[in-house]
């Protein structure tokens, strides 16, 4: 799923800046929506370690140990990039049908998102 730094809250752009955009994304994965402890020494076992990488995790102990940080749930960042999956799919021949079970949302929803993001009709109404 890709990304854009631009839907995402100034807190995790702050902690992508220390442990990485994809350690920051895994955060949000993991934590999004939870306040999160971070110890001043993390050892490769700690569940953060395992998420995000023991150097990324370090990083994030070194800024922010002995801290607990409120990880936001990136709700918009999480739909744009959905969305935008989405509609990739659907160029590449995807069907609304597949897609809708595919993202667990309804064909109507698809629809919707797809109708959003379309292309201007290039040929105009045909009834003017």
């Amino acid at each position: 799923m890709q990304w854009n730094p631009e839907d995402l809250p100034a807190r995790i752009a702050e902690i992508a800046e220390v442990v990485g955009m994809s350690a920051a994304l895994e955060l949000v994965q993991g934590w999004g929506g939870l306040r999160v402890y971070v110890p001043e020494q993390l050892q490769s076992d700690h569940p953060l370690a395992r998420a995000l990488g023991v150097s990324a995790a370090r990083a994030l102990a070194a800024r922010y140990g002995r801290e607990k940080i409120d990880v936001p749930r990136c709700v918009a960042a999480v739909r744009a990039a959905r969305d935008e999956c989405i509609r990739r799919d659907h160029a590449a021949g995807v069907s609304a049908r597949q897609l809708a079970i595919t993202y667990q949302l309804t064909e109507r929803a698809i629809w919707k998102i797809l109708a959003r993001h379309a292309e201007p009709n290039p040929t105009g109404d045909l009834f003017d």
